[in-house]
Parts: C-alpha cells; structure tokens; sequence
C-alpha cells in the first residue's frame, strides 16, 4: 500500500447520516452560512471545555466484588443514605448509594464520577458518568485514566473492543451584559433546524412571559442532539452551587455570564461511527461544526425566502470561534467549596431560631435566656438516650461525605 493511500485512508472522516463523506475533515462541506459578526466588546470569553461525558464498559465485574456490592446496597437501603464501600484507589472513597438511575441496579459515587451497573450477568452493564466538577479539576484524561484503573481491579473485559462512548457534553461560557437583550421570543424567527428536531422552552415559563425574555433556550432533543443557551450565573446562583467556575472564569459572576453548551447523545454519535471518545476528540471541531449548522439561530433575513441561506446569528459567530480554541477545557486543580462552613451557618441559625420558639412555648408566651439553658440539656439528654444514635451518626457522616467537594 502506498504512503499516499495510507494517509488518505487515515483521514477518512466518520459516516454521517448524510452518507459516507469521502474527503478529508477540514474540508468538510456543510451549508455554506455567512457570519453575522458581533458588535466589538458584546461578548468575552471565559471558558471552553467538556461539562459532561459518560462511557460504557464491556466488562464482567467480579464476584467478590459483587458480593460486596449486593451486600452493602441492602445496607443502604436499610439506612436510606449512601454507604462506604471497603475499598479505595488512592486517596478516592466510593459510596453506594441506596438509589440507581432508571435501567441500573447499583449507583456507586465519588466526588468526581459515578459508576452505574445494570444487569451484571449481561454485556455492556457498566457505565460511567464524569461529572462537572471533576472534569473542571483535574480533566478528562485524568479522570478516564483513573476509571480504568479502578476497573482492572474490579472487573475483565469481555473482549478487546471493550469501550463506548455514550454522550458527551461540550460548553462555552461567556460574559456579555447585553446579551439579555437577545434572549426573547424574537430571537426564534432566524431558528433553522431539521423537520424532526424540537424546539422546548419550559423552564419557569411564567417567568418568561412575566420579564419577556428567556432564561433556558433548548433546541433538540435527548434521542441525538441537543444545543441550549442559559443563564449561568443565575444556575450557579439558585440551583447547583457550582461557585468552582469563578476560579475557571477569573471573576466572582453573579449575573450577566451565560452557556452556550452542545450535547451529542448516542444516536448521533453512532451514525457518524463514533465509538469512542478518542474517535470523538478527532473529529470535535467537524462533530461541533456539524452540531451548530444543522441547529442554528441566525438573522432573518426576509428579502431571501430561503431560509437555509441566512446568516448566523453573532452568538453562533461567537461561539463557533470560541469552541476552537486552543487548550479545550482549561482545569483549576482541586477545588474546596467551604459547602461544609454554610451548611452549618444556616443549622445553627435554625437550631437558634427552634430553641427561641421550644422556649417561648414552654414558658407560655415568655422568652427566658435561663429557659434556653434547660431547652438545651433536655436536647442532649434526648440524644445521649437515643438507642439509634449511631445509626444516625453514620447516616449523618455518609450523607456529608462530599459536602466540601465541588458538586
């Protein structure tokens, strides 16, 4: 075989759904769309890397281990709280929860990924999640080489093709104070996606309808491919407490810092041949490319009646750019969320504000500093008396384990 035909052969792109695509990936031919370039200074990028990723092992996990593991999830069960497994990989502790994810049987986790096992008599039972959080602290390499390690311990493959990729999430934050502006119902009148795929807004719609504007852009589906814009600093705000991306960012952002995040599902990664996350990072630029062109925003242009035609929408201008960067996926090393120091701030302003009313109703209607005393020792004599204490005490240790680890 001549030198020419190998490096043809070893450029051969993934299949599409489209058919085989016989040219090289960098001259990948999609819908030629023009740029629609943002006014200077109304985005600035902050970061850019994987949010999300989850493999499948084609394993047979062993029987000790799933004695072990069988053993310990009725403990949890019995519990109701996430119990230690007896075996660590460096410094890493594992839990298994008294819970799975629909389809799994067992849930074990650590601060950094979850392993799920469905049916361990069958094939491809077990999966892993990478989380956020460790993605952003130590990256993917890291974190896969450590999954493997800890299953050669655990497990054998069943064969030599022993590994999946089943999803992957990429994402682009950005700081924009204007950008708000941009997120109305207008802005799906320059939408141009396939026939099949669906456009979602159902997040705190009354909100939407109350300010004008969204929040949460979702266009696609879980079945293949998904893209959503949303408001970050507002997410790390209210809901998932992910304050390690102020490292990443460089700023503390309590508003006006919004994600642009690609979700590939294993339906779209199959049709293109891509089986493993190493098939994934050799064609990400094409596979992001891809992604954004057949689910685009752009700027409506009514004078042209051909809506494929369009221009991006300066968001995607933006992004597109952003997602070719190099260093994808800076990390921040480990990353302590003092989670731990607020959690018992707000217990013992609750425990102050039960021992004030236990007081009060005692001495009928009366608040007593002296009253506060006695409310106080018959609380320790409640505990020191309780026969389930330390149950409670090792409920109370698991269900903390990760309480300082960025969530």
């Amino acid at each position: 075989m001549s030198e020419k035909l190998q490096i043809e052969q070893q450029r051969t792109p993934p299949k599409s759904n489209r058919g085989c695509m016989k040219y090289i990936p960098s001259l990948k031919k999609l819908r030629d769309v023009p740029d629609t370039e943002p006014e200077a200074g109304y985005f600035r990028f902050l970061w850019q890397g994987y949010d999300s990723l989850q493999e499948c092992f084609n394993v047979r996990l062993n029987d000790d281990f799933l004695t072990m593991l069988d053993e310990k999830f009725n403990q949890a069960k019995q519990l109701q709280c996430p119990v230690t497994l007896p075996f660590e990989y460096g410094r890493t502790e594992f839990q298994v929860c008294d819970y799975a994810s629909k389809g799994f049987r067992f849930l074990i986790q650590c601060d950094d990924y979850m392993i799920m096992v469905a049916n361990p008599e069958k094939e491809w039972s077990v999966s892993v999640r990478y989380l956020s959080a460790g993605l952003c602290e130590w990256g993917v390499d890291v974190l896969r080489h450590s999954v493997r390690r800890i299953l050669s311990f655990i497990s054998v493959p069943n064969c030599e093709d022993w590994e999946r990729l089943s999803r992957v999430d990429v994402a682009v934050d950005f700081y924009s104070k204007r950008f708000s502006e941009c997120l109305r119902p207008s802005i799906l009148d320059g939408l141009v996606v396939p026939s099949r795929s669906k456009v979602r807004q159902d997040e705190m719609l009354s909100f939407y309808i109350q300010e004008g504007r969204f929040d949460t852009l979702t266009i696609g589906t879980k079945n293949s491919l998904q893209l959503q814009v949303y408001d970050k600093a507002k997410e790390i705000r209210q809901s998932s407490g992910k304050t390690y991306f102020y490292k990443l960012w460089g700023m503390e952002a309590k508003k006006d810092v919004y994600r642009f995040e690609i979700r590939f599902f294993s339906e779209f990664l199959r049709n293109r041949s891509i089986l493993t996350f190493e098939d994934f990072e050799t064609y990400r630029n094409e596979l992001i490319s891809e992604a954004m062109n057949i689910r685009r925003l752009t700027v409506p242009n009514w004078n042209d009646k051909n809506r494929s035609r369009w221009a991006y929408h300066p968001l995607y201008t933006f992004v597109r750019r952003c997602f070719c960067c190099e260093n994808f996926g800076v990390c921040t090393g480990r990353y302590v969320t003092g989670r731990r120091s607020e959690l018992s701030e707000r217990g013992i302003k609750r425990i102050a504000g039960d021992v004030l009313s236990l007081s009060v109703l005692r001495n009928r209607g009366i608040y007593d500093e002296r009253s506060v005393a006695v409310v106080m020792r018959l609380v320790l004599r409640s505990l020191e008396q309780d026969k389930r204490l330390p149950d409670k005490v090792e409920r109370s240790r698991e269900r903390y384990k990760y309480v300082d680890c960025a969530a």
